[in-house]
């Protein structure tokens, strides 16, 4: 038996010259040389079982002498290649034997591995001590992936950054999670931030040990909870309190005798479990993250942490498997007049916590060897991690839908796994004879609900197989049959007597079930205080919302704030058990949250803007146009001044709303179809009747009026020409940007995109643009030409008096073409040129309508001294 210790330096060509890597290297060496001396002495045994070996390690790994460390840490000299950490790890399989053991690995570098050449070490092998230094004058070049290749249940793993010790942990046992207690948590969290960071650096999410160790820390934090929460002088205790009563003010009082109110009402207790609660769930998403970074800091506590906890709740996945339940045989009076509901597999587990992600896509895969370019390998590097095969864990999601169910009311799967319904004395039929696939679907069911509360067991056991995978989750039981009644309710294929039938049998489950006020117990924002499930629903529905929806601080605790979308089915089942709810009141905070909710995960604020008027206006191709489908829905503007990150005001609802100052409107004008001429590739300025364009447009243009939430056209005087949508110019500037013609596909798309938005507001189309976009692209297919020579042609009209002239109507003089052009501007509204022209449109092209913006012209000759000047 050998007890080796190995002192291995980066000698890739790096380190070649590095000035602050040699010196500081050459430090480690002698650090070594005494570490060694001091397991020698402190061990027993003879010397003649200790092997000192000294590596260079870089694209190959070779044992060398001591002194020639010295000589190369003095030279600066850097003889290898790539930074291949794995070639220690070759070294060692090869020289190191079953028997023997690694005392003490040293492993110094100046670099960073890419994750491509990350290579996990033998779990067979043991090194009992790694001390790990990285050294590098530019701290960005250096991480901990070299580090991360020599994880393998060390007694002690010390991480160095530069000079600075990082990390000392005993990763060769579990962390000893009892010594923390509320006097020590302060100081022996780092002791567990470092261990969590090394253990977890490479493990997958997924993996069991991962599992076990989120499962612990919860259980630090609810034991620290509870302590901080005990209080020896107070009188009552949760377990003496009743919250199951009917009367508001009844349970408002009790609540606020609970040890969770008490805690809330002293802040130092408060802050200390915010504190506690955000350190816990640092070290959670550290485990639950599976794309975790090699950075020195990549796992640190946010000393301002917010007072909402993190979001990734994590369910103890670890579930055993329930008990089979054999079919009652019980015998029945009248078994043809109960229905039973048969049921499929639908396997939540699967579905909800293991989700496989994209494989490596083959272009990527020839990247796995050396890139010519760094930031090419880098890029390349980053493109692979990210498409890699991975089980991702939802497991948030998971617990979400074990603790509410009602998350499955709109699941498709979940009604399909609702096969169809029999009567008892048929049912058991079917089992005497062994028929095992449902006559609707042909796919084996699990079982049936018998809605007898002789079955309550057997029920429950149908329940785990066909939802769980068999596995003993802890589901709530009576919303988890509150979503099969609701389902069963929309399925034209049960009967209404079968659904009614089912109904009883769910209010007497509902009436049975236990569960935490909240609904909940992984949020630390959630009393830990078990209740009937009804008492639960009122609290999430109103209660919540009484005792916290104005508190400055705990505004967060508003339970309406998660289950807005299901405050529905909790009215009604509230109704069933004839709860004293202020509907309108839950009604309101409902609608507020689904929307403020929704608007949140919404970028800037025009999108908001729009996503709001999609609700109003009807949508026609991507785009929305001037017709009201459900006015009723424009209070919902007044949402976009409430911020979810306070206490939501709802005396700013109370405000009437302008939707002028959210949508911007364009005029409506008649459709015709207008043909384009050829000399300038848009409509006549001067029509048949000598009449300027303008003044066509201004008696067919009429304007968009919205008062009560009623919605009115009336006659324009002058035309706006940011109400005005001009799909010749649109036509003209999308030939310019893409160079060829479009189809009418892309040039629809292209109107849609351009003019979605005019100043920070969403664009509100007339009735007719899709029409209008049609007989343009059409108009102008009959002018057809090369791309280049349109685009001569356009830009060379843009004058008012050049286009005139190039049309030649009526035989206009020089002399009189100004006079025509300043009558025909009489009938626009006179505003400043940035605000005639919409964003993003250059003032010099073609105006809406199709109509020229005047620019200066060529000098040509005249036949007059006057020579016509542009209108500006």
């Amino acid at each position: 038996m050998v007890n080796f210790f190995i002192y291995a330096t980066d000698d890739s060509v790096s380190t070649n010259g590095a000035d602050y890597f040699n010196s500081k290297g050459l430090g480690t060496l002698k650090t070594f040389n005494d570490q060694v001396k001091a397991l020698q002495d402190s061990a027993d045994g003879s010397d003649k079982d200790d092997r000192v070996v000294y590596l260079h390690w870089s694209n190959r790994c070779i044992s060398v002498e001591e002194n020639e460390v010295i000589c190369r840490y003095n030279e600066k000299s850097g003889n290898g290649y790539g930074t291949l950490p794995h070639t220690v790890l070759d070294w060692m399989a090869e020289n190191v034997k079953e028997n023997d053991t690694v005392q003490l690995l040293y492993v110094i570098t100046d670099g960073a591995v890419y994750p491509t050449d990350i290579r996990p070490i033998d779990p067979n092998m043991t090194i009992d001590n790694v001390t790990f230094y990285a050294f590098n004058s530019n701290i960005r070049d250096i991480d901990m992936s070299v580090a991360s290749m020599f994880i393998c249940k060390n007694k002690r793993y010390l991480v160095h950054c530069n000079e600075k010790l990082v990390d000392d942990t005993d990763l060769s046992n579990p962390f000893d999670y009892d010594q923390i207690t509320i006097e020590t948590f302060n100081e022996k969290k780092e002791e567990l931030k470092s261990y969590i960071k090394l253990q977890f650096l490479n493990k997958s999410s997924s993996d069991r040990m991962a599992l076990e160790e989120i499962k612990k820390l919860k259980s630090l934090q609810t034991r620290l909870c509870n302590e901080l929460q005990d209080d020896k002088d107070e009188p009552v205790t949760p377990a003496k309190i009743d919250l199951n009563v009917k009367d508001k003010e009844t349970f408002i009082n009790l609540f606020k005798t609970t040890k969770f109110n008490k805690t809330l009402t002293q802040a130092k207790k408060y802050d200390e479990k915010q504190r506690i609660g955000s350190c816990i769930n640092t070290l959670v998403n550290y485990i639950n993250n599976d794309h975790k970074s090699f950075n020195f800091d990549n796992l640190k506590f946010n000393n301002k942490f917010s007072l909402q906890p993190g979001e990734e709740d994590v369910a103890d996945v670890l579930y055993s498997n329930v008990e089979e339940i054999a079919f009652p045989d019980i015998i029945l009076d009248n078994e043809s007049g109960v229905p039973v509901i048969l049921l499929t597999h639908y396997n939540l587990m699967e579905k909800i916590l293991f989700k496989k992600g994209r494989k490596i896509p083959e272009r990527f895969e020839k990247y796995n060897t050396s890139c010519p370019s760094e930031k090419a390998r880098a890029r390349v590097t980053r493109l692979v991690e990210a498409a890699r095969l991975i089980d991702m864990s939802h497991f948030s999601r998971l617990r979400k839908t074990v603790d509410c169910p009602l998350i499955l009311l709109n699941d498709p799967d979940f009604k399909d796994s609702i096969e169809y319904y029999y009567n008892l004395e048929s049912f058991k039929g079917l089992i005497q004879h062994g028929v095992q696939t449902g006559p609707r679907t042909r796919r084996p069911f699990t079982g049936a609900i018998v809605p007898l509360e002789e079955f309550d067991d057997y029920n429950d056991y149908i329940l785990s197989c066909t939802y769980f995978g068999s596995r003993r989750v802890p589901y709530n039981k009576g919303l988890l049959y509150y979503v099969v009644y609701k389902t069963c309710e929309k399925l034209k294929y049960i009967e209404p007597n079968v659904v009614e039938y089912l109904k009883g049998y769910v209010i007497k489950r509902i009436a049975k079930t236990k569960c935490f006020l909240g609904l909940s117990k992984m949020s630390i924002d959630d009393p830990l205080i078990r209740v009937d499930l009804t008492t639960a629903l009122w609290y999430c529905a109103e209660l919540s919302s009484i005792l916290f929806k104005n508190d400055p601080k705990h505004f967060r605790k508003e339970k309406m704030r998660m289950y807005s979308h299901y405050s529905e089915y909790m009215k009604e089942i509230l109704k069933w058990f004839q709860y004293d709810v202020d509907t309108k009141s839950v009604d309101l905070r409902a609608d507020i949250f689904r929307n403020v909710n929704r608007l949140k995960r919404i970028g800037r604020r025009e999108d908001k803007i729009w996503h709001i008027l999609g609700q109003i206006f009807k949508k026609e191709n991507r785009i929305l146009v001037s017709e009201m489908v459900n006015p009723d829905n424009i209070y919902k503007l007044k949402y976009l001044q409430l911020d979810h990150n306070k206490v939501i005001d709802e005396s700013l609802l109370s405000a009437e709303v302008d939707i002028n100052k959210f949508a911007h409107f364009m005029d409506y004008v008649e459709t015709t179809f207008v043909p384009v001429c050829k000399m300038t590739m848009r409509p006549h300025f001067v029509t048949e009747d000598n009449k300027s364009y303008y003044e066509q447009v201004v008696t067919k243009a009429r304007r968009v009026v919205i008062q009560d939430g009623k919605l009115t056209w009336e006659p324009v005087e002058q035309l706006d020409f940011t109400r005005i949508l001009s799909t010749n110019k649109l036509f003209i500037s999308n030939i310019k940007r893409f160079s060829k013609y479009p189809t009418i596909g892309q040039f629809k798309c292209y109107v849609s995109k351009k003019m979605k938005y005019f100043r920070g507001k969403p664009v509100v189309f007339a009735t007719n643009t899709m029409e209008t976009i049609e007989k343009t692209h059409a108009a102008y297919k009959k002018t057809r030409t090369s791309v280049n020579k349109f685009k001569q042609i356009s830009n060379s009209s843009v004058n008012k008096a050049v286009r005139i002239e190039k049309e030649n109507p009526f035989d206009l003089t020089e002399e009189e073409i100004p006079d025509f052009i300043k009558k025909s501007e009489s009938y626009i509204v006179k505003k400043e040129m940035s605000e005639s022209v919409p964003p993003g449109e250059n003032s010099a092209e073609v105006p809406p309508s199709g109509l020229p913006q005047p620019q200066k012209a060529k000098k040509k000759k005249s036949k007059t001294k006057n020579s016509q000047k542009p209108n500006k």
